[in-house]
């Protein structure tokens, strides 16, 4: 990992070009022809009906080339981290279709290689999260996918992509668990600022939704048909609102910057909110 500091400009930068490299030419991807985003917009091809089906060959790499690109996912490429995380729930039974999804996402890096995080001293702002989720889209089981999206100061520092443990009924409820799922990591995160920052005041957090029926439901302390069966555990959400610490606000699913986090996008989209993580080229 390669961490640069810009003085004159204020910024620091972080990448892993050189790691990029290095998995190109180890799974001979060096010499491939680059695409503009990191999977296709149509997932359905990705379906396997026969779970205990066997993987299409023993002799393809998936596994390997899968957990070197869960590690850039993690440290510094936000940007594919829905692709991967997607890829690696057929690790038991990839098939040829998977196999060429995960070289896809290869070729997305050899196009991108010089992609960095900035960070900018002159960035204003507490934290800000974004929260989002689809409803249902994985075909074999209908689960949904959480997307988290953390920046404090205008500086990203906190990204997943997570499938639900519980079946959404509706995309209110689906957006209800990603938000209790988005208020388990700032809680974390404001207790580690007031950490680091023993004199600071923390002023409430700003959790961005674009769903308004999950915002009513996380200030209405009522248990209704609708929502009595949600488990207990994404309840909580409504105490720290409550208690102040979170103020869940509205935004436009245009805007939403967690939405490249629940599926995978058309490029415009994609390069838009890619983008607003703070991925510029060196």
């Amino acid at each position: 990992m390669n961490i640069i500091r810009n003085r004159d400009k204020g910024e620091l930068y972080i990448d892993q070009s050189d790691y990029i490299l290095q998995v190109l030419k180890k799974f001979r991807m060096d010499d491939a022809k680059p695409v503009k985003t990191p999977m296709e917009v149509d997932v359905k091809p990705l379906i396997v009906e026969d779970k205990e089906k066997q993987p299409f060959s023993k002799t393809v790499p998936y596994q390997e080339v899968i957990g070197c690109l869960l590690y850039l996912s993690q440290i510094s490429r936000p940007d594919i981290i829905y692709a991967v995380n997607t890829l690696s729930r057929f690790n038991k039974n990839f098939q040829s279709q998977h196999w060429h999804a995960a070289k896809r996402v290869l070729r997305y890096l050899k196009g991108s290689v010089n992609m960095r995080l900035c960070y900018s001293k002159n960035s204003s702002g507490d934290l800000q999260v974004f929260s989002d989720s689809d409803w249902g889209n994985l075909i074999n089981n209908r689960y949904s996918v959480s997307g988290s999206c953390i920046k404090f100061n205008g500086g990203l520092i906190s990204w997943a992509s997570k499938k639900q443990r519980t079946i959404a009924l509706s995309t209110v409820e689906a957006e209800y668990m990603a938000l209790s799922f988005n208020v388990q990591e700032i809680i974390w995160l404001r207790s580690l600022i007031k950490e680091i920052y023993p004199k600071s005041v923390l002023e409430p957090t700003i959790v961005y939704c674009d769903n308004m029926g999950s915002i009513n439901l996380s200030k209405n302390d009522i248990v209704s048909q609708k929502s009595k069966h949600i488990n207990l555990r994404y309840h909580f959400l409504k105490e720290h609102v409550k208690n102040g610490d979170v103020i869940i606000k509205y935004l436009p699913t245009d805007d939403m910057l967690a939405d490249v986090l629940t599926k995978p996008l058309a490029l415009p989209k994609f390069v838009k909110f890619t983008n607003e993580f703070g991925l510029i080229e060196k």
